[in-house]
């Protein structure tokens, strides 16, 4: 058996729910699961409309990154594999419409939670509803997922590569709007 042969099994026929796939990690994460795993089913990719951009191009100008330019050479078939979601993790529900949802509750197997923002300049309300918020509306999903068999939340956040150690840290998901931290911050203004 190669290296990869167990990771392809497991991965074979599953669909992905992947947030944050346009960012620093979640390009990697889809041109790895397409190229390494070229039986695996559909990567479902929220992105939201941006700059005047509908999600499909998006999609498009993300694909053009090189990163994507091994799997377009050797697999270019699996491109087709990526399906676009239109939502926002800073949303309620992830901004998702109820077809979207309940295409991905009755599909999903692995979802990845990899959106955030990185801007340490932003407004705290807004880098909590999306940092925190989101991940909590991304738990929830999870929740009502018929068929899920992994959950993780992918972050660069925070990094600790000289640590051997593996921590798992299971989220009491009190609702954000009730959280100690939320109940001091203004969200109107």
């Amino acid at each position: 058996m190669d290296e990869y042969g167990s990771i392809r099994t497991f991965f074979e026929g599953k669909n992905i729910f992947i947030t944050g796939g346009s960012g620093f990690l979640g390009k990697p994460l889809i041109e790895k699961l397409l190229r390494s795993c070229p039986d695996i089913g559909n990567i479902y990719v929220l992105l939201r409309p941006k700059r005047g951009k509908h999600v499909q191009e998006r999609l498009e100008q993300i694909l053009l990154n090189p990163i994507f330019n091994l799997l377009k050479e050797t697999n270019p078939d699996n491109i087709k594999k990526i399906i676009c979601v239109s939502g926002d993790s800073s949303k309620p529900g992830l901004g998702l419409s109820e077809e979207d949802r309940q295409i991905l509750i009755d599909k999903i197997n692995i979802f990845y939670h990899g959106a955030a923002s990185v801007r340490f300049d932003d407004f705290l309300k807004d880098g909590i509803l999306i940092n925190i918020g989101g991940a909590q509306e991304a738990a929830k999903l999870a929740l009502e997922m018929k068929n899920i068999e992994v959950f993780t939340h992918i972050s660069t956040c925070y990094c600790n590569i000289d640590n051997r150690k593996v921590f798992l840290c299971i989220p009491n998901l009190v609702p954000i709007e009730r959280s100690p931290m939320m109940m001091s911050i203004n969200l109107e203004a």
